[in-house]
């Protein structure tokens, strides 16, 4: 049952709808740009799911649910040497708030029906969309 239903979960990934212009922007920048995913689904789903929409190479780094978030960023940061200025985590709760604050960097909040609680009271940079 587990397996049927990540299955589901993953397919409906695929097919679902696309933030606009997330697509075109890591097409445009993807390589000048490093572009780093940290998120709770599972390694293997979330790889099979980026290389199915076509998007898997634009990604240097790909964390899954066997990582923490806030060490996963602690982690890219000391591999790639970079200033923590010059690095902004998109996120579109407050534990990724949280995970950007701990680590230093900038955080952006992906505006989402979801998360119009914290959308209230979070003061910083607010995103709808990449357009």
């Amino acid at each position: 049952l587990a397996k049927k239903f990540s299955d589901i979960v993953v397919n409906d990934v695929i097919k679902s709808r696309w933030t606009g212009g997330v697509k075109l922007y890591l097409e445009k920048y993807y390589k000048t740009q490093v572009f780093v995913i940290v998120t709770a689904t599972p390694d293997e789903e979330i790889k099979y799911i980026l290389e199915k929409i076509g998007i898997l190479n634009f990604f240097k780094f790909i964390y899954g649910s066997k990582f923490e978030k806030e060490k996963a960023i602690a982690l890219t940061i000391k591999k790639l040497g970079i200033d923590k200025k010059d690095s902004i985590l998109i996120g579109d709760s407050k534990s990724d708030f949280n995970s950007a604050q701990s680590n230093n960097i900038n955080f952006a909040l992906k505006l989402t029906d979801e998360n119009k609680i914290f959308q209230e009271i979070y003061n910083g940079l607010k995103i709808k969309d990449f357009l």
